[in-house]
């Protein structure tokens, strides 16, 4: 399991595994979304996104893998490969948070 964290209210970034990247994928995607990108590079067979914390509030729904609001932490379980998998890598280069974003990828292993 690789965890994602991303706090960003505009713009697009592209994640990359075992050298094939991503469409661009929206700030505001949903998990369901962003596993669908996922599973299009031929490198990932099945993989299951979960976003912690799913939840509305006062600014919308939150239920994106970035939110404007606070730090978005998302799950990303890769089901169909095995072993010592390679990190997902982020370029993160048109996203945005009013100038700034927070964007990082750490593997949390198994839960």
């Amino acid at each position: 399991i690789q965890e994602m964290i991303c706090r960003a209210n505009n713009g697009t970034f592209q994640l990359t595994f075992r050298e094939n990247t991503t469409l661009p994928i929206s700030f505001n995607a949903t998990a369901s979304e962003l596993e669908y990108r996922l599973e299009q590079l031929f490198t990932i067979g099945d993989v299951s996104v979960t976003i912690s914390g799913e939840k509305f509030s006062d600014y919308g729904n939150v239920s994106t893998v970035c939110s404007a609001e606070r730090n978005t932490t998302v799950l990303i379980e890769f089901l169909t490969e095995h072993g010592d998998l390679p990190m997902l890598q982020a370029d993160v280069s048109y996203l945005d948070m009013n100038g700034e974003h927070v964007f990082d990828v750490i593997y949390t292993g198994n839960f």
